[in-house]
């Protein structure tokens, strides 16, 4: 039941119970990238691991690649995420959006 409140909050970030749950629990982050945090109820804590569950099972559409970490975030088909950067990749590289050309929309094929 709570995985569906996660899913809920995840698709539906403008209703009204969502807004006010980003205002009170992550008001820096997406739903997508909340943690549960101590003293928080037990409602937010298992909603928190709703969200863990679907992101093990669900892929990002990319889109401008704004919303997708790329050390983070389940992007790549058939690929887990990374967690780390190796220390060999640019450190200021955080996001999808970091690695795609704006005009025309495309991949930078140079750094990846």
């Amino acid at each position: 039941m709570l995985s569906k409140l996660a899913w809920r909050l995840i698709t539906e970030p403008s209703s009204l119970w969502a807004t006010i749950l980003k205002a009170k629990c992550h008001p820096n982050s997406i739903a997508m990238n909340s943690k549960p945090k101590q003293g928080f109820s037990w409602i937010w804590y298992n909603t928190c691991k709703g969200i863990e569950q679907i992101k093990a099972h669900a892929i990002w559409h990319i889109g401008d690649g704004s919303d997708v970490f790329i050390w983070d975030d389940h992007w790549i088909p058939g690929n887990p995420p990374v967690r780390t950067p190796h220390s060999h990749f640019i450190p200021l590289l955080t996001k999808v959006r970091d690695l795609i050309l704006a005009n025309p929309i495309e991949w930078n094929i140079p750094i990846l």
